[in-house]
């Protein structure tokens, strides 16, 4: 208990020093450190999110704050977020993190610093557009404690920051089971990362469920758009586009120009074959003999509450008019 509170502690000496220097050391107000425009994505962990996150900063139109500005003042608490306080410009914008992670953004550049990829009518018609880039960031709801109004609260304080803010909400989901698996996994690759869940079966399942359950009522509140990480991976360069489209809503002149980022990440994903996103597709056999064997166990004896996470999963894919199934 006393670590406990003395971690607590610390985390709120690091925010309000954290708050402290982005003012002194800037000189500039909080508002100026956020752009007008910004995208959330709201995803379970293992979800998928940093896949997503990072096709959607190759748009020259999207970047990222530099350090975790946005975490610290929008949830209030210093999280290591990916990516994480490491972008600079020497490496494309890119974050260099741990090798475990890194070939998942090596590939993907922020398409503004490659000066050949567009034309020079591109080039204008994005100078023009410039006022409408976006900032992006991701949250899990286990930030915020699964707790909404906790979310709702942040938004209200951070639009009195800055009344002419806008947020564009983005929900990812993916099958439960493959989130479960993928925990397992990465945990035993990453023994630091996520201990408590793959330790503590009733809090895997609690933070599954109330994942689900954070994103089905957030969306009531804040609408936006849903997508499903398989659909993501099957049909990318047309959800990617499709997502586009959602933060510029009948922009004509982004039309061309959007379809050519998505096909270009897309091809710079593929050059990887640890991020081929043509590989990820497995027959059941296959993706059963390749389950970790913790998930295997869960599928046997937690029927139930497996059961239990795969209605609420169900429930938001039928808000796209799609069926959710069990693999």
């Amino acid at each position: 208990m006393v670590i406990y509170f003395k971690k607590l502690l610390k985390k709120r000496l690091n925010n309000f020093l954290l708050k402290r220097d982005l003012i002194l050391i800037n000189k500039k107000p909080i508002s100026n450190l956020f752009l007008k425009n910004n995208i959330i994505i709201v995803a379970p962990q293992r979800s998928g999110s940093t896949f997503l996150l990072n096709s959607l900063r190759g748009h020259p139109l999207i970047e990222m704050i530099p350090s975790n500005f946005f975490h610290t003042l929008f949830l209030n608490c210093n999280v290591n977020r990916y990516p994480s306080d490491l972008v600079n410009n020497d490496n494309c914008n890119l974050s260099i993190i741990d090798n475990i992670e890194n070939s998942k953004i090596d590939r993907i550049p922020s398409y503004k610093f490659d000066l050949n990829f567009f034309s020079h009518e591109e080039k204008q018609c994005l100078k023009r557009l410039s006022n409408n880039r976006y900032n992006i960031e991701k949250i899990h709801s286990k930030f915020l404690n699964h707790d909404l109004d906790s979310l709702n609260d942040n938004i209200t304080r951070l639009k009195n920051i800055n009344t002419k803010i806008n947020l564009k909400f983005i929900y990812l989901i993916r099958d439960p089971i493959k989130i479960i698996d993928s925990i397992y996994n990465y945990n035993e690759r990453n023994n630091s990362w996520g201990t408590q869940q793959a330790d503590e079966v009733d809090f895997l399942f609690y933070t599954q469920l109330n994942s689900f359950k954070f994103i089905e009522e957030s969306q009531k509140k804040f609408p936006g758009i849903l997508i499903d990480y398989s659909n993501l991976v099957e049909n990318y360069v047309s959800v990617i586009s499709n997502i586009f489209e959602f933060l510029w809503e009948n922009n004509k002149d982004l039309k061309s120009i959007n379809l050519k980022v998505a096909d270009g990440v897309q091809a710079l994903i593929n050059k990887d074959k640890k991020t081929n996103i043509k590989s990820k597709f497995l027959s059941k056999k296959e993706k059963l003999n390749n389950m970790n064997s913790k998930t295997k166990y869960l599928l046997e004896n937690e029927k139930d509450r497996i059961d239990e996470i795969y209605k609420r999963y169900n429930k938001l894919i039928s808000v796209n008019n799609k069926k959710g199934k069990r693999n």
